[in-house]
């Protein structure tokens, strides 16, 4: 099976990226930066109007996906009241609603940020659900995040490779067809 992620660069400098409201934002240096769709639970494949945008996949995040309120509507689409409420979390002092939805995870071109045209993008089921970061609540995050937990719930694999500055993600036992696990 191919790599949902392949040669993803991690980039030594801040880069611009386009968002869905035809405005930019810019990432920071060192974030593994990857794009997505966030739509509601269930769907077998991703709709073809599904909005994508950037969100930084971060291993020191313990929770699935953590998305501001502002960037769910603007980016996503989705309003939070379209979402059915799953549960809560408490966050820096701070009840934080949890709202069912699948996160989409966009293949990129090979030593690209780019998402690839061609390949389908591979969905995360987040039993827990996603963290909605009230509007009304300071300290919504620059980028939304993709934590361990959702890689650890949907069985992925993440290598990175810090000399080359390159992050690969995939199912479980990919390399196992070049013969490189037994």
């Amino acid at each position: 099976m191919a790599a949902i992620l392949h040669k993803l660069p991690i980039t030594d400098r801040p880069v611009r990226l386009p968002l869905p409201d035809g405005r930019w934002i810019e990432s920071k240096a060192d974030q593994i930066i990857v794009w997505v769709s966030v739509v509601g639970p269930g769907l077998a494949e991703l709709p073809t109007a599904a909005r994508r945008f950037p969100a930084a996949l971060d291993t020191g995040f313990n929770g699935t996906f953590l998305i501001g309120e502002h960037q769910l509507e603007q980016w996503a689409g989705l309003k939070v009241k379209e979402l059915t409420w799953s549960g809560q979390l408490t966050a820096e002092g701070h009840s934080l609603p949890l709202r069912d939805a699948d996160v989409w995870i966009r293949p990129n071109e090979p030593h690209s940020l780019n998402p690839h045209p061609n390949r389908s993008a591979c969905r995360l089921e987040l039993p827990l659900g996603i963290v909605v970061w009230p509007a009304g609540i300071p300290g919504s995050r620059r980028l939304p995040l993709i934590g361990l937990r959702a890689l650890r719930q949907a069985g992925l694999q993440l290598h990175i490779d810090g000399r080359k500055g390159l992050v690969t993600l995939a199912r479980s036992h990919w390399w196992s067809s070049f013969g490189l696990v037994r």
